[in-house]
């Protein structure tokens, strides 16, 4: 007989729940019991620490237990596996960063907080800001930005203090929040997520100050373009007419009879003489051609 490739589910519930049981049970599959939790948490663990985020370890998870040939847990129960083992391995992490950090570092990021005197705005608000149109004053604004975020002495702590993926975690979610929030945390978490939003802030500063730097110079190029182009257009009209009055001149001496004497009187009923010796009909006209002009109407 030919082989079925479908199979009818059994309308009954416990012959279907026998069924399942019996295949889980040839393919070699266990129940997903206290062992394989502590099994699946201490290698998530592992992970976590080297900066895998939450989103990217349920993925793993589940390949993980299929691997290890452990039925799958339901969805809320891996995500509170994964929610507890990230929040351990992110205390510890937190503790670790704020250890590093001196007093002097600490104090400058409680002034980041802060509200200058007669600015409601923190400078902690001003650089999640996104860079405006560039200007002088705008680009010269960024730069204290840059500075006063460089006098916090962040230059001091190696920017890969943590793996590159999980700094930009935590500068992202460090973005989400105002000054308020921030101070709500505990210190260790609070410093911790300034300490990599002022890290990661800063190459996004540099970033931003040179876009902002390009963008001026391509403008003033642009402008500089449409005042030459002006400026250029004006120039072609004129050399326009004086070429004209170049030409006209030629073909009126050209065309005088021999017999007759050419006089500047006569020249100058054809041509206005001073159109014929301005600025533009000289720098129009060669040293040559003049000598010539003048020593025939003399």
């Amino acid at each position: 007989m030919p082989p079925s490739l479908t199979i009818n589910t059994p309308n009954r519930d416990a012959t279907f729940s026998d069924q399942r049981k019996h295949i889980l049970t040839y393919l070699g599959f266990a129940r997903y019991d206290d062992n394989a939790q502590a099994s699946l948490e201490k290698w998530l663990s592992k992970l976590a620490e080297q900066g895998y985020l939450p989103d990217e370890l349920f993925l793993r998870a589940e390949q993980y237990l299929l691997n290890t040939k452990v039925i799958l847990p339901g969805p809320t129960v891996m995500e509170r596996l994964i929610i507890s083992v990230c929040s351990d391995v992110h205390e510890r992490l937190f503790e670790s960063l704020y250890q590093q950090l001196s007093t002097k570092i600490r104090h400058a990021i409680d002034e980041l907080l802060i509200a200058s005197p007669g600015d409601q705005r923190t400078l902690f608000y001003l650089l999640k800001e996104d860079p405006p149109s560039a200007t002088i004053s705008s680009i010269q604004s960024y730069l204290e930005r840059y500075r006063s975020l460089d006098d916090t002495g962040i230059d001091t702590i190696e920017s890969r203090i943590v793996d590159p993926a999980f700094m930009d975690y935590l500068y992202k979610l460090a973005r989400r929040y105002n000054a308020k929030d921030i101070k709500r945390f505990k210190e260790n978490k609070r410093y911790s997520l300034m300490l990599c939003f002022l890290l990661e802030t800063r190459k996004v500063l540099l970033d931003h100050l040179v876009k902002m730097h390009d963008q001026y110079i391509l403008d003033m190029l642009r402008k500089s373009k449409q005042v030459h182009e002006k400026k250029h257009r004006a120039l072609r009209k004129r050399q326009k007419k004086a070429i004209d009055t170049v030409l006209d001149a030629t073909h009126f001496i050209v065309d005088w009879l021999d017999d007759r004497p050419l006089s500047k009187v006569d020249l100058w009923q054809r041509i206005d003489e001073k159109n014929c010796w301005s600025p533009w009909m000289i720098y129009i006209s060669s040293s040559a051609w003049k000598s010539a002009v003048t020593e025939i109407c003399c």
